[in-house]
């Protein structure tokens, strides 16, 4: 029995409320913060935007350190596979970010949210995880999903597509990675040094491709991004402290309903009408590996 079969029912259910309110609200501050990248890109290159955006972040992170008596320049056990995370951070953030240019937020995000089925895909090779008829049940579920999306007619049926399915893989790899980093190296700091590392690979690229910046018009915009990725990081990691992760797994699927919205309501986008069974399929089976997950365990 475990600490959590432990608890009072009454004081469980209390905690999962909080951590299901917890994601709810960081999927919405994270599809926000993808909905305000998507406006500052109209206006700066990615990798600027990009890198305007990790710096933001970077500061708000080390005052925040820096407050809790915290180390900023401690290297951990498993730094460089931190830093390598950060650096494939980079290119995973480019590529969705510049599917903007073709896609629309509705789309890319579905797009991006088949990463459950690559991690279930990578996790037999490179963890030696046992992938049951469930899991891959769900995989062919996702991927009917996707191929409903590309189907021949769509206007998702071009090479813009791809790249956020490869930010997909990419996340997919970036989490199977946190299982080899040493579990005495806090959350907290593989956050704060990834965060680190992604500033630096980025910084070179977006001096190439430097504009000047218009603080009158997007000051505003530019702060307030650092500000709701932190916050949106915060809730995500209350969720996962008080509700179980397939619980928290299943709501995260909300944030397609967000890219929606934002996509049709603010953007004044029109989502292509094979979106909503692609997106039905995906959102199926990523739950159904939330719920097999907590079955098993």
């Amino acid at each position: 029995m475990s600490w959590w079969t432990k608890l009072p029912a009454a004081y469980q259910a209390n905690r999962v409320g909080l951590g299901i309110v917890s994601v709810l609200i960081g999927s919405f501050l994270f599809t926000s913060m993808d909905a305000m990248m998507k406006t500052l890109t109209l206006h700066y290159p990615v990798v600027q935007a990009q890198f305007l955006r990790n710096l933001v972040t970077t500061c708000y992170f080390t005052a925040y350190l820096l407050a809790r008596r915290q180390p900023v320049f401690t290297l951990y056990p498993g730094w460089r596979l931190v830093g390598l995370r950060g650096l494939l951070g980079v290119v995973l953030g480019y590529l969705f970010f510049q599917s903007f240019q073709f896609l629309d937020l509705a789309s890319a995000t579905t797009l991006v949210f088949t990463y459950p089925l690559f991690v279930t895909l990578f996790s037999g090779p490179v963890l030696g995880d046992s992938v049951n008829a469930w899991r891959w049940a769900a995989v062919l579920l996702g991927f009917l999903g996707v191929a409903w999306l590309l189907q021949p007619g769509s206007s998702l049926l071009q090479p813009a597509a791809l790249m956020p399915l490869a930010t997909a893989v990419l996340l997919a790899v970036i989490l199977i990675m946190v299982r080899f980093i040493p579990p005495s190296t806090s959350t907290l700091w593989v956050t704060y040094f990834a965060s680190v590392s992604s500033l630096v690979g980025i910084t070179p690229f977006a001096l190439w491709q430097w504009v000047p910046l218009h603080w009158a018009d997007h000051g505003v915009l530019i702060l307030g991004l650092g500000l709701v990725g932190l916050l949106g990081g915060f809730c995500m990691n209350t969720a996962f402290r008080f509700a179980p992760a397939a619980v928290v797994a299943s709501f995260d699927y909300t944030a397609i309903l967000w890219a929606t919205f934002y996509s049709t309501v603010v953007f004044q986008e029109q989502p292509p009408a094979l979106l909503f069974p692609g997106m039905i399929l995906i959102i199926s089976a990523g739950v159904l590996l939330a719920w097999r997950e907590s079955m098993s365990r």
